[in-house]
């Protein structure tokens, strides 16, 4: 690195923390033309807020606001990330200051890393969470029995395979039964809070019985301003239902939902895995019609 006189005014910012302000803080002054230093103690940029599901107060995703800004700071020319990190000492004066960073060892080299996991099974040292389970053994009768082993087959051996059997369960049964949840939490030895709260977090996951085909109103901020709640009252008034509600033939089920990832086609309705973008009202009937 080549020395610098001390009246020299060096053109780069030192931001400290990752989180969304420190993200956007960085980008405005990349943007500028000044060279930005990123620094962030955790492993990772984000913040508390990649650890939220909605924000407040429209209730839009979290991550679809903040995941465009990750990618974006990683990307940028300008900005020269530095995780594992933490601000040590600052001296000097305004436009001159010299900042002092300790940087902690992963011990993998990031310009290899291709996100394998194998370290991961290699590690001489590892911590693995202890959960004090309660009992949560549930007889089940002989079908649904048979129909869960089956889904539970297919992830034998696998570790952290919470997430994969609840989407079999919910795809097999339509929603996640009370009864089957803790048959499964005693099967793979897991507590049933655990299971409960990712039921809980995700949307695509229902604890009622819902619906053959399931009809998702996007109302976040640009599907509103377009128009989105004049297609929920639509579909209200068509399929005599509340929002969170299922008809009693358990062939529609109507969820108003903040967010669909595809705020550039606002507004948009989702039945089932189709999606429909740019939704005028002349279109409703033609959309439902192929669904009943």
């Amino acid at each position: 690195m080549s020395a610098v006189s001390s009246t020299e005014k060096v053109g780069s910012v030192l931001v400290v923390g990752g989180g969304v302000a420190g993200l956007q803080s960085a980008l405005d002054l990349a943007e500028s033309g000044f060279f930005v230093y990123l620094v962030e103690r955790g492993p990772s940029i984000g913040g508390m807020m990649s650890q939220l599901d909605k924000t407040f107060p429209t209730n839009d995703c979290a991550m679809c606001i903040l995941s465009p800004k990750l990618v974006e700071v990683a990307r940028h020319p300008n900005i020269r990330l530095l995780t594992m990190a933490e601000l040590k000492e600052l001296r000097g004066e305004p436009g001159h200051f010299a900042a002092t960073v300790a940087k902690r060892p992963r011990y993998v080299d990031l310009t290899k890393c291709t996100g394998c996991g194998d370290c991961v099974e290699r590690c001489l040292v590892q911590n693995r969470p202890y959960f004090e389970l309660s009992p949560t053994t549930v007889e089940l009768n002989a079908e649904e029995a048979a129909r869960v082993e089956a889904v539970l087959a297919r992830y034998e051996g696998v570790g952290g395979a919470e997430m994969p059997i609840l989407q079999d369960i919910n795809r097999e049964w339509g929603y996640l039964p009370e009864p089957i949840l803790r048959y499964v939490a005693g099967r793979i030895k897991a507590p049933l809070s655990h299971l409960y709260r990712l039921a809980t977090f995700y949307e695509s996951f229902s604890l009622v019985p819902r619906g053959r085909h399931i009809v998702s109103v996007c109302t976040g901020t640009a599907c509103h301003i377009r128009g989105a709640g004049r297609l929920l009252d639509w579909f209200e008034s068509e399929l005599d239902l509340a929002p969170g509600e299922t008809s009693g033939d358990r062939r529609f089920s109507l969820e108003e939902v903040r967010c669909l990832g595809c705020c550039s086609l606002a507004p948009v309705v989702k039945i089932g895995d189709a999606v429909f973008g740019d939704v005028k009202p002349s279109m409703m009937e033609k959309i439902l019609e192929k669904h009943k």
